[in-house]
């Protein structure tokens, strides 16, 4: 059984001050996908038994995550392989697990790939990009001006601010 999903041409991996990085593409799904494994993601959970060869791939079976069930046909074309039909599979790729990653990013940031409060340790291609995170205070981010949807995000900042039920100084 396999899912076959376009990506967007004009969908767009950005730093956080807003330049244009690279163009979003299959590669970066399964890019991402083995990142996770390699990392050990908890979020494996979600989907490690629905995508063909990937247990077997995280159990250490194979070496070779060309025969996990993700693939990019092409730029643009991205193809999932499952076990059996689910009939929620759509749902899941909007779990964290299934995220795009760009490898050159990646490779170039090592280690610091993801750091929780360097906004500049990430790629961003959705509406909002991460502006400032300051540990047990807040998270802002402001709108992306390269999102492919741009025109319809009529929010430009937000603020998560963190509260622990403490009276704050």
């Amino acid at each position: 059984l396999t899912y076959t999903y376009k990506i967007r041409k004009d969908a767009k991996w950005v730093t956080a001050e807003g330049e244009e990085y690279a163009p979003v593409t299959a590669k970066d799904f399964v890019t991402g996908l083995k990142h996770a494994v390699d990392g050990k993601s908890k979020g494996l959970s979600i989907v490690s038994s629905s995508i063909k060869g990937l247990e077997a791939y995280i159990k250490g079976e194979t070496s070779d995550f060309s025969t996990v069930g993700v693939k990019a046909l092409d730029d643009q074309t991205l193809e999932y392989t499952l076990n059996q039909p689910e009939t929620f599979w759509n749902d899941k790729t909007t779990s964290g697990v299934l995220m795009p990653v760009n490898e050159e990013f990646l490779t170039s940031k090592g280690e610091g790939f993801g750091a929780p409060t360097d906004a500049n340790s990430i790629l961003y291609n959705g509406p909002f990009v991460l502006k400032s995170v300051t540990p047990k205070s807040s998270i802002e981010m402001a709108k992306n001006d390269a999102y492919w949807d741009k025109e319809n995000v009529k929010i430009e900042n937000v603020k998560f601010t963190f509260w622990d039920g403490k009276d704050q100084d």
